[in-house]
């Protein structure tokens, strides 16, 4: 979709351009991902911001918990990347699941620990 595109080359004018459009469905999938688990493997932590922070995100409208084709969650994605801020941000939307597992049996926390990311490890564990 054009919002998977915009997210996926880190282009934040376009992005809340499309996201003022009532139109845009901000959990639509494309080959298994949200526009939410493009902007995790972009690296980009100002496309994560602006997501989270459309308002059908704070309505709840907006799928934090959606897991790609592997039973990715973003959050999962995030703590895989060792990406502390992201993780820290998701970790601040209340809805979101940190025991999701992925189709692997791993839940964000296996994965940060696994890959020795103490950071990440220390902030799932404080939530």
């Amino acid at each position: 979709t054009p919002l998977h595109t915009a997210v996926r080359n880190i282009r934040p004018a376009i992005v809340e351009l499309l996201l003022a459009v009532d139109g845009i469905v901000v959990n639509s999938q494309q080959n298994g991902r949200t526009p939410l688990h493009d902007a995790i493997t972009a690296g980009s932590e100002e496309m994560v911001r602006l997501l989270l922070r459309d308002r059908r995100a704070q309505l709840n409208q907006f799928e934090i918990n959606e897991s790609d084709r592997h039973g990715r969650t973003p959050l999962y994605l995030a703590a895989s990347l060792d990406q502390m801020h992201t993780t820290r941000l998701l970790l601040g939307h209340g809805e979101v699941d940190i025991n999701a597992s992925s189709a692997f049996g791993e839940t964000p926390l296996h994965v940060a620990a696994k890959k020795g990311y103490e950071g990440v490890v220390r902030l799932l564990l404080e939530r």
